[in-house]
């Protein structure tokens, strides 16, 4: 047997603590302890969802529809992985834990305040986040659809193209 934590100190589905990558934690952290440690990242950065294919978890609508999501903060021209949070369902204790906003705040955790310039995709923009960043001194542009719902109803800076 090969252990990377400790069994008795999982906490039970529902209780404080309770984690559903407790068996591997020790690793991802580091693994993402590493990825800060050996690079200090330019000002641009990117996150998206990427999927790693090495197990078999079906995600309807991608185009790798098998592996586990992840989301991802890299380096915006090499794709360089300086953060990343695995993807791990609904949240026992915490509805708000896989919304937009809380997984940028958690990625660009580390990058606050020192002069980055964070790139969104269509499903981490919004108004809130982009507030949330620049008041915490990290620049944020990103793509965005005009029906979401935390969007104005206004439409002062949008391009609409017919497709």
């Amino acid at each position: 047997m090969f252990l990377l934590n400790n069994n008795d100190a999982k906490a039970a589905r529902g209780q404080p603590g309770y984690g559903p990558l407790f068996k591997i934690q020790p690793v991802i952290d580091t693994l993402i302890t590493k990825f800060q440690d050996v690079y200090t990242p330019e000002e641009q950065l990117t996150i998206n969802e990427a999927i790693c294919p090495f197990i078999r978890v079906y995600i309807k609508g991608k185009p790798h529809k098998y592996g586990i999501k992840m989301f991802e903060l890299c380096k915006a021209k090499s794709g360089y992985v300086y953060n990343l949070d695995i993807y791990t369902g609904t949240h026992p204790t915490n509805s708000e834990h896989n919304t937009a906003f809380s997984v940028v705040d958690r990625l660009c955790d580390k990058i606050k305040g020192k002069g980055h310039c964070v790139y969104l995709d269509r499903w981490f923009s919004s108004p809130k986040i982009f507030d949330h960043l620049w008041g915490c001194k990290t620049k944020a542009v990103g793509t965005v659809t005009s029906n979401r719902k935390e969007m104005p109803k206004q439409k002062l800076f949008w391009k609409t193209e017919k497709r």
